[in-house]
């Protein structure tokens, strides 16, 4: 009985699969159907609707594309949740220590704050130890006023801070000391000195004029006390050269001054050892090894102008500033990278006349693949379409506000892969039309609409998917890229079926009349009819001898179609045999070097060392400004300052904002749980600062007196009891003596000791304790290595754990944060979404072949196929010397959507023949069917990537790179790897996948001979696919 109701089940299972099936195949033949009697309509419809969407997505959507560095954290994570929450307080301190302030805890708790991110905080992260006084602490006062000019000015704060405009100069293998250095870069400051006064953008002194700049010049006025700025620049070269003759050598007490510097921990003074008016700014991290050692090579030294805060300004008189000559160069910028901005943003333009070179080659490979101009003008409104299209929907339907500029790429995605969807869509038509070439323009399209939907979209669902996988990474502007791009990927096989196959069947019933009205007019002008000018847009005169569709029933019109085409196919007929005769040779030498490439991407694969996002290439002026810059002393003092990290108590980890907009916050989330007044928790925290500093593992106090806070606090109450001489002690405490104190007194006297003693660490609301935290220095700084965050994170994290499982309710669930940390976990996430995409989009491609295919053979041989592509490309890219940075992740990204389509697309023309046929037949007709096709899209491909790499935009490069790269690789693994797989262990049999033009099956079967394919009984020698 059981048996029979399974077997029930079963029929009846099969009868309604049947059933959809038949529906759906209904379903489809009509809509063909429809396309293929009204094509005209279908296409106007079509193109009508894709418009409307562009110019709603563009206007209502306000298109624009940010040109900065926001949003390169993480958003949602642990780790970003924590240092969300420590921001937000932190930037509003002062306001919520006030007292009366009710309303604007509301405001945080109940409002998302706008974004945090600026260049300001910015360059305040890194000198979190506040390194500042560094120039003057050994000056007296009477010396800080120079002529009228206040020259502590230098001393508030680092010396790049905000948006000074900064010099570095590079000297010809001159010390920086040097007299004819000192003389060249004086008269460079005074030319540009001189054009910020002119233009009003210099801080100024009493008399009016610009205060002088900090630099080497600067400190040999200081040297030979030309305090009145009185010597011009010869003579203080050669009072300079005098001055190194009465002292001795001057380099040397600079060099025991720099080794000092560099010995030196967690001071904010400059070492004894350093001269008056010395600034770290002013020599290279290597200027003792210069000096002592001769090691030859450029010196570096800097000089800060004192200028305001008008970047914009500052950039436009960029050309007029002296850039020194002789011994020096200079270059000019501000340390927030002003300059490296404006450049980028109307570098946009240039590299967009670029992108529309990319395009062009593009559109002269599809002008030369289909002969037609009139497809390729199609085509190329199909693909720039694509991406306003998309902006519709990512803007106004996902409601995505941020658009970075690296979406902006999206267009070049959109060239490369939409060229490729109409290679295909062209060539299964011409596959379909030489299949029976008296079929009507309905009967075709039954054919090749079906089967060029269904070619596409295995590929636009495994790239679009690719694309949609690397979304799960949470930084906000390759999250963004990931889901433009796969929408890119989406609507451009949306209106390459809506827009191409419709214009192909209007191009074939005009290539039918033209084919009639020849054979009856004989060789005419083609200018006299409007189907003769359908026939002039076909590219072509003497229409009789080459009608490209395949129309004509001349018998030799396969042997005259097309050289270009006879070629590609004569040079893949004679590869395949030689491909065949050398399988088990190249399949052992293709798992070889996948295997070294494991190898060599596991050992060679590097996290950045900076958090920097290059904008522009190397060799741009901007970019070797800040290139120049790392090489200051200064710069690698800052880097190396001890970062302080914070134990806080009253806030939970949390980010409410929007995620994929940098300009969206988080509100503040406080922990209802906190309550330190009892007895425990008060005892707790008495003891938590001595066990904190106790463990040499991670945590130095941030100062060599440092009290923490409820340290402090029993220390005060220890003192007003026995002498009391504060109001908040008598009006709130109760007379306590010391921790702990009476739980219903604890709040009111801890709130009211805060305020009255100003401690920073305190936040209380209505005289209730609410956040307290700790700082503390660690042992890790901004430039640490990965694997060195690491350590110590989970160092951090294990011992806090511990302390909270120890800790009484009301105080167990403290932790801790700093921006360190952040930017480490920001670099973990994207190693981590690099892997994980890659492995999502082996399993999508995985999927697609084998529920399309139901084959396993096959499926193992496309996802081992496409992940040689993924490893090799790797590999190459980490040898070329790329790190696995932002930049990369995303070209990662891109290399894991754009590396599936070719071994798809062979895979889809393997699976084609049906019955029983040999795994060398089927390999060498899927060779032959869709080779020219990849070969035509890969040349198109790098060939646009060629014009790419002379873009300014250093994303742009590295994509055009990586691009480039993918492309050769893809195109190896398909031809060579994937087809090697499928002639040794192909499976032989498929069912069901092709269909006669009368609907019934078709039996297709690959050819013994070099260049033939039987169809239907039919022999066609050369079958026609470019």
């Amino acid at each position: 009985m059981n048996h029979q109701a399974r077997s029930a089940n079963q029929s009846s299972s099969a009868s309604e699969t049947t059933f959809l099936r038949r529906c759906l195949k209904s379903f489809c033949d009509r809509r063909v159907r429809g396309i293929a009697r009204n094509p005209w309509s279908h296409f106007c419809i079509a193109l009508s609707i894709a418009v409307a969407l562009s110019v709603t997505g563009i206007i209502i959507g306000d298109f624009k594309i940010e040109i900065n560095n926001k949003g390169w954290f993480t958003r949602g994570t642990r780790i970003s949740d924590r240092h969300s929450q420590v921001l937000l307080m932190s930037n509003n301190q002062v306001r919520l220590q006030e007292a009366d302030n009710e309303e604007f805890w509301q405001e945080l708790e109940e409002n998302v704050q706008p974004g945090w991110y600026n260049d300001e905080y910015s360059s305040r992260r890194r000198l979190t130890n506040s390194r500042y006084k560094w120039t003057t602490n050994n000056i007296t006062q009477e010396r800080k006023m120079m002529n009228g000019c206040d020259l502590d000015y230098y001393s508030r704060g680092p010396p790049f801070q905000k948006r000074r405009l900064i010099a570095i100069w590079k000297t010809q293998k001159d010390s920086p000391f040097n007299s004819s250095v000192i003389n060249d870069i004086c008269n460079a400051e005074q030319n540009t000195q001189a054009v910020l006064d002119e233009n009003d953008l210099c801080v100024r002194c009493d008399d009016g004029s610009c205060l002088p700049p900090l630099s080497v010049v600067s400190y040999a006025r200081f040297a030979v006390q030309d305090f009145n700025f009185q010597l011009s620049c010869e003579d203080l070269a050669l009072s300079w050269d005098t001055y190194k003759n009465e002292q001795g050598d001057i380099e040397d007490q600079i060099v025991d001054c720099v080794k000092d510097l560099k010995n030196q921990e967690k001071s904010a003074e400059l070492p004894s050892s350093c001269p008056i008016g010395f600034s770290p700014s002013m020599v290279s991290q290597n200027f003792d090894s210069f000096i002592v050692k001769g090691d030859g090579g450029n010196e570096y030294t800097s000089t800060v102008f004192a200028t305001l805060r008008q970047p914009n300004d500052l950039y436009q008189q960029n050309a007029k500033y002296d850039r020194g000559n002789g011994t020096v160069k200079g270059l000019y910028d501000t340390n927030a990278k002003d300059f490296q901005y404006a450049n980028a943003r109307e570098s946009i333009g240039n590299d967009l006349a670029l992108a529309i070179g990319s395009a062009t080659i593009t559109a002269l490979a599809i002008l030369v693949h289909t002969r037609s101009p009139l497809i390729t003008l199609v085509g190329l409104i199909q693909i720039c379409l694509t991406f306003p299209v998309a902006y519709f929907f990512y803007t106004l339907v996902g409601q995505i506000v941020f658009f970075p500029f690296l979406n902006f790429v999206g267009i070049f995605v959109a060239f490369a892969l939409g060229a490729d969807d109409i290679f295909v869509a062209v060539d299964k038509w011409k596959n379909a039309r030489h299949a029976n070439r008296s079929a009507s323009v309905e009967e075709v399209a039954l054919v090749a609409i079906p089967d060029a939907a269904s070619a596409m979209f295995l590929t636009s669902i495994t790239t679009a998917g690719a694309f949609f996988a690397t979304a799960i990474c949470p930084i906000a502007p390759l999250k963004c890229f990931a889901i433009f791009c796969g929408l890119l990927i989406s609507f451009d096989y949306i209106l390459c079926l809506t827009l191409i196959l419709p214009i192909l069947c209007v191009y074939d019933k005009w290539t039918a009349n033209t084919t009639s009205t020849l054979e009856l007019e004989g060789n005419k002008s083609c200018w006299n009819t409007l189907t003769s000018f359908c026939c002039y847009l076909r590219c072509c005169i003497a229409e009789k001898k080459d009608n490209h569709l395949g129309h004509l029933n001349d018998d030799n019109h396969d042997k005259s179609d097309g050289k270009q085409e006879i070629f590609i196919r004569r040079i893949l007929g004679g590869f395949y045999p030689i491909l065949h005769k050398l399988r088990w040779l190249i399949l052992a030498v293709s798992i070889g070097s996948a295997t070294f490439a494991v190898m060599y991407t596991t050992k060679n694969l590097q996290m950045p060392e900076s958090s920097a996002v290059p904008i522009l290439r190397p060799f741009n002026e901007f970019a070797m400004h800040e290139a120049w810059r790392q090489n200051l002393l200064y710069t690698l003092w800052q880097q190396e300052a001890s970062s302080e990290g914070y134990i806080i108590w009253g806030l939970k980890a949390a980010d409410t904002g929007d995620h994929t907009n940098p300009d969206s916050f988080t509100n503040l989330v406080l922990d209802d749980l906190f309550e330190p007044s009892s007895i425990a928790a008060q005892k707790f925290l008495l003891d938590f600062c001595d066990k904190l500093f106790a463990n040499d593992g991670f945590a130095e106090p941030i100062l060599d007196n440092y009290v923490c806070p409820m340290n402090q606090f029993d220390k005060w109450l220890r003192t007003q009891s026995l002498n009391s001489t504060s109001l908040a002690f008598n009006e709130h405490c109760d007379n306590a003596q010391g921790i702990p104190m009476a739980v219903k007194n604890f709040h009111s006297c801890f709130s009211s000791w805060a305020a009255e003693e100003s401690v920073s660490s305190v936040i209380s609301r209505n005289g209730v304790l609410t956040i307290m935290y700790i700082p503390y220095t660690q042992n890790i700084f901004l430039y640490s290595s990965y694997a060195a965050l690491n350590t110590q994170w989970h160092l951090t994290e294990k011992w806090l754990t511990t302390e909270n499982e120890n800790a009484p309710p009301g105080i167990n669930k403290f932790y801790f944060s700093s921006f360190e940390y952040w930017w480490y976990d920001t670099n973990g996430k994207l190693l981590e979404t690099a892997f994980v995409a890659a492995g999502i989009t082996l399993c999508i491609s995985g999927i697609v072949v084998l529920v399309y295919f139901r084959s396993l053979a096959l499926t193992l041989y496309s996802v081992a196929s496409i992940a040689y592509v993924l490893i090799t490309t790797t590999a190459l890219l980490i040898a070329w010397g790329w790190t696995l940075g932002f930049i990369e992740s995303i070209c990662l990204a891109i290399l894991i959507g754009i590396s599936c389509d070719f071994v798809i697309h062979l895979g889809h023309a393997y699976a084609s023949p049906i019955g029983s046929v040999s795994s060398s037949e089927r390999t060498k007709h899927a060779l032959l069917v869709m080779g020219p096709s990849i070969l035509a899209s890969s040349f198109t491909t790098i060939a646009a990537s060629v014009i790419m790499l002379f873009t300014i935009i250093q994303f742009f490069v590295q994509f055009a790179q990586i691009l480039m790269f993918t492309m050769i690789l893809a195109t190896l693994a398909s031809i060579v790897i994937f087809l090697t797989l499928t002639d040794c262990f192909g499976p032989t049999s498929f069912q069901g996948r092709t269909v006669q033009l009368d609907g019934t099956p078709s039996v297709l079967i690959a050819p013994s001979s070099s260049a033939e394919v039987v169809i239907d009984g039919t022999v066609i020698d050369e079958e026609v696919s470019v």
